[in-house]
């Protein structure tokens, strides 16, 4: 494993053990002392990505603050933006399995029916038609939502730290925490209850990332994370009462 001297910051490798020499600066460190800067994921140069992947993912539904701390400590976008992109490309494909194994189940029950033989002209030319589209969505379509997405979460995350007063770290770093956040969305792949757990695990991370990277407290952090949505709610419940004024108004001047 490679680990980062607290004295010196000089990176070394070592096994684990109760007690290292790092070999530049020759102090004795305690490695529960020692943080790892980063996930697996960030330092995967190997080529075991599918491990890295799975570990990544593990640690941070798992052992999030710890998690969060160290992803915190690494600069870079571009590794976090591939493995939320992962993450969408998992979900898509599922998604696509789901329709098209409900669209089979439809088209067996109605062979026997009113369609019979005459639907399998229209087949041949939809088929090709949506193959298309899916594939075109696939290549340009999923890498520029998931990028979209991540990037007004952590915009809109850090304008809202930004606002409280609890920015400690850069854009980046909540760009890498909303990145590394998505990971409860794979628990979509179980039906029925998966969507939910998926949208309320992520927003527990998000609270404990940003609180995690930011060095804030949990309150501002959730505050952070939900003050969004207050605003858009605020603003929409602002904007129907200002329409039933105005309705009302108009009402009692007609009668």
């Amino acid at each position: 494993m490679i680990y980062k001297c607290p004295h010196c910051d000089s990176q070394f490798q070592a096994i684990m053990g109760e007690v290292v020499e790092c070999p530049t600066c020759h102090g004795k460190v305690r490695l529960e002392e020692i943080v790892q800067n980063g996930c697996e994921w960030d330092r995967e140069v190997g080529g075991n990505w599918l491990e890295a992947f799975f570990n990544t993912f593990k640690a941070a539904v798992s052992d999030s603050a710890k998690f969060f701390a160290s992803v915190s400590r690494v600069e870079g976008m571009k590794r976090a933006y591939i493995y939320a992109l992962i993450i969408s490309y998992v979900m898509f494909a599922t998604m696509v399995a789901y329709q098209i194994g409900f669209q089979a189940l439809a088209l067996s029950l109605n062979l026997g029916g009113d369609l019979g033989a005459d639907i399998f002209p229209a087949l041949a030319v939809s088929i090709p038609i949506g193959a298309i589209f899916l594939l075109i969505f696939f290549v340009i379509g999923v890498p520029v939502f998931t990028a979209a997405m991540m990037f007004v979460r952590a915009g809109l995350y850090h304008v809202c730290l930004m606002i409280l007063g609890s920015v400690k770290r850069d854009f980046q770093t909540t760009f890498r925490v909303v990145c590394y956040a998505s990971s409860p969305q794979l628990f979509q792949l179980v039906p029925i209850l998966g969507g939910m757990v998926a949208w309320i695990w992520q927003l527990v991370l998000d609270i404990i990332g940003i609180k995690e990277a930011h060095q804030t407290s949990y309150g501002r952090s959730a505050l952070a994370v939900f003050l969004p949505t207050i605003i858009c709610c605020g603003v929409g419940i602002l904007f129907i009462t200002m329409m039933a004024g105005v309705i009302a108004a108009a009402i009692v001047r007609s009668s």
